[in-house]
């Protein structure tokens, strides 16, 4: 009997543990989303770091602190290279935990191309080969998901013309893109959903600037 009631007591703290760390987690990603700033997406950056303290297997966790880097990267252009090599532990940890997925393969793209901005004339050659192998992964692991589209066509459009590159090889990645967000929708609410307007409005960049 006591047995019992003592596997009762931890089964009832264990579901209390999940429910509280899924709360946290997606009040993290709301603040992630709503972040407008250095300070803030810095101070979002905090919540997963706490996460993951306490749960060293929640690969939510790694998969938001790599995009809350790479986020800061794009926003304080000056640290790119710190922001994606925190981003990248974060990916080599969420790799070891949920290997082979699309969504990772995505911000491993991302770091590329963040990399490849801060000096793009030396990185290039080296790291552009680098990005394209990552979105042709995140493609070929879910051609559903929308994210591993854009991502794809924002590589293209950022790339020489003589690699291919530009707004010309670009825009029927963006379109495709468009198109796979109208069908989307995340499983649970702490699935990543980010990208749509994005996506929109850098497709009608791009398409006007074919149509010139």
């Amino acid at each position: 009997m006591q047995n019992t009631f003592t596997r009762f007591i931890l089964f009832i703290f264990l579901i209390g543990g999940t429910i509280v760390t899924a709360q946290s987690l997606k009040k993290s990603i709301s603040q992630l989303e709503s972040a407008k700033t250095v300070d803030e997406l810095l101070a979002s950056e905090q919540n997963f770091l706490k996460l993951i303290s306490e749960k060293k297997k929640l690969h939510e966790a790694y998969y938001y602190g790599a995009l809350n880097n790479l986020f800061l990267a794009f926003h304080d252009t000056l640290r790119i290279d710190d922001y994606c090599a925190r981003a990248d532990r974060f990916l080599f940890q969420l790799d070891s935990l949920a290997p082979n997925n699309s969504e990772a393969y995505v911000l491993m793209a991302m770091s590329a191309g963040a990399k490849i901005s801060a000096d793009k004339e030396r990185r290039q050659i080296k790291l552009g080969p680098v990005a394209n192998k990552h979105c042709d992964r995140a493609t070929a692991l879910n051609p559903e998901n929308p994210r591993a589209w854009l991502i794809k066509a924002k590589t293209v459009m950022n790339s020489p013309p003589k690699l291919g590159g530009g707004p010309k090889f670009a825009l029927k990645y963006y379109q495709k893109a468009v198109d796979k967000y109208k069908t989307y929708k995340p499983l649970t609410d702490t699935e990543p959903d980010w990208g749509k307007e994005m996506a929109q409005k850098e497709y009608e960049e791009c398409k006007n600037k074919v149509g010139k």
